[in-house]
């Protein structure tokens, strides 16, 4: 005879062990340290700081777009809005054609999406999202530094037509942008990791 354990949850209903395990319950023990319950106290001044860093996150993205927004504006000002100039095979004509400003609006529509979801997952405490973010994070750091490749020795060419307001904005954000990101990595990493222990609360409140 195989023995079951009957285990009591609400609703004055019973759950026997291999009722669980056929249901695929995954075990919340192998998850919780010893000091999880202890740390409880400090979940809520772990959440500001963790909260005001993921919001200064969102800040700087938005002002990053507003940066380049600009200065792609800029560009397409200076060529007299011509959409798509000849294209040779040069360094300064691929440096200073249309086809990178259109490779950076679509870049900044994914940073406005990446960070307003951010801005949603601090208030749902969806770890989903933020797990995206951090990968995210990792794309636009090498996005940036090659970028910043790309157009910082275009500021430098002798009489180079690279040389103006535009460029020189572009490449002040890829520059700022770079340490920015490997914070923003770190912070969201703690996010993250705190976002997983207050799931792993909640489910042990609700067992």
């Amino acid at each position: 005879m195989i023995m079951t354990q009957r285990i009591p949850v609400s609703g004055n209903h019973t759950m026997t062990s291999r009722q669980r395990k056929n249901n695929k319950v995954v075990p919340l023990d192998p998850k919780i340290c010893e000091r999880h319950l202890e740390l409880e106290p400090l979940c809520c001044s772990s959440s500001c700081l963790i909260r005001c860093g993921c919001t200064a996150i969102a800040i700087f993205e938005y002002i990053y777009v507003l940066a380049t927004l600009t200065a792609i504006i800029l560009r397409f000002h200076s060529a007299f809005y011509r959409l798509w100039p000849p294209l040779k095979i040069s360094y300064k004509s691929v440096a200073t054609h249309t086809i990178l400003l259109y490779i950076m609006l679509a870049y900044d529509l994914v940073i406005v999406m990446i960070a307003t979801g951010l801005l949603r997952a601090l208030l749902t405490f969806d770890k989903q999202i933020v797990r995206m973010h951090l990968c995210f994070d990792y794309f636009a750091l090498a996005f940036n530094v090659i970028t910043l490749v790309l157009f910082l020795p275009a500021l430098f060419l002798p009489n180079s037509e690279g040389r103006n307001f535009a460029n020189i904005l572009l490449t002040v954000c890829f520059l700022t942008q770079i340490p920015l990101q490997i914070w923003a990595i770190t912070v969201l990493r703690s996010c993250l990791e705190f976002f997983v222990l207050v799931h792993v609360l909640v489910e042990l409140a609700e067992r």
